[in-house]
């Protein structure tokens, strides 16, 4: 049987901060099912109907009054769900102004394709994703799921655009046979999808504090997009589009058999 991995992602940073992260976990569906069960319980002895981390941060709608030893003490039991269920989680940064920057000296530049902030992130996500599944389960497929909204749009864009190059003679994307699915949801919906919504913030809050990338989350692959990284991911990126679509008009300019045996 076919293993079917799922990541559930949310963001944090696109109000005032300078840096966009999205995060989440991946699982299987199996795992995941788990932890939605584990969640529920768990948000429903503490009086809680949605996990929403920013309220939790500002003690506002579900945590107005919560001390400091019982906000400890929820944190405490969301970690342990999510470290018994999910076998990794991953977090992206970007900064926007250095991604603005990039973008704008790449504007000019043909079949450059620019992403959002989140819609950057998500593709990068994607990737790495399926390279360390593909290392571990080999013939494994991946589906994704986000919350509802403009973003969750524009990661669908991304996705059925990676997609599409599947069985592509020349260069597909990479690992692009391995997607099987996405999907939108409110977040009310899913339990894992406020689990995915703790992890961003709980990003951000590595981040804030310095040790984004450091080996303090042993089992969540951290990356922060730096210029350098950026320019060279969408210079790869043109060049595998340039070439697909020069294989493409060559391949429809070429003479069909019945076109050869006719002649």
């Amino acid at each position: 049987m076919t293993a079917i991995f799922s990541v559930r992602l949310d963001e944090v940073g696109k109000d005032r901060r300078p840096h966009v992260i999205v995060a989440g976990g991946v699982g299987t569906l199996e795992q995941w099912s788990d932890l939605e069960q584990k969640w529920d319980r768990l948000m429903k002895s503490k009086g809680i109907g949605i996990f929403h981390k920013c309220d939790f941060d500002d003690r506002k709608g579900d945590f107005e009054n919560w001390g400091d030893l019982k906000c400890r003490n929820l944190i405490k039991a969301q970690e342990k769900a999510i470290r018994n269920c999910i076998p990794f989680t991953i977090a992206v940064a970007v900064e926007k102004k250095t991604h603005a920057k990039v973008k704008k000296a790449m504007q000019n530049i043909r079949h450059f394709k620019a992403d959002s902030d989140y819609g950057l992130c998500f593709r990068v996500i994607r990737f790495l994703v399926c390279q360390k599944i593909a290392k571990q389960v080999p013939k494994a497929k991946v589906q994704f799921l986000l919350e509802q909204g403009p973003d969750a749009a524009d990661a669908s864009v991304i996705y059925e655009d990676i997609r599409r190059t599947i069985g592509a003679k020349y260069r597909p994307a990479m690992y692009a046979e391995m997607l099987n699915g996405f999907a939108s949801s409110a977040k009310g919906q899913f339990r894992s999808l406020e689990a995915a919504d703790y992890l961003a913030g709980r990003a951000m809050e590595d981040f804030e504090a310095g040790h984004f990338l450091s080996t303090k989350r042993g089992n969540q692959i951290s990356m922060l997009m730096d210029e350098e990284f950026l320019t060279h991911w969408h210079e790869d990126m043109i060049k595998a589009r340039e070439h697909r679509r020069a294989h493409y008009i060559n391949s429809r300019s070429k003479p069909s058999s019945s076109d050869e045996q006719a002649s």
